[in-house]
């Protein structure tokens, strides 16, 4: 299918887009966002 576009990314900030967000059983948000340069992605939890 060739190279995957991050068009249809959220803007999450200057250096991020917002892949997924969800609420954790306990209640926290967590987000998962990708790297605008590097492509890379990661967890981070928001108490």
């Amino acid at each position: 299918m060739g190279v995957s576009k991050d068009s249809h990314l959220v803007e999450y900030d200057a250096e991020h887009y917002l892949v997924k967000e969800e609420i954790t059983h306990y209640g926290a948000k967590k987000v998962i966002l990708k790297n605008k340069k590097t492509g890379k992605i990661f967890e981070q939890v928001e108490s």
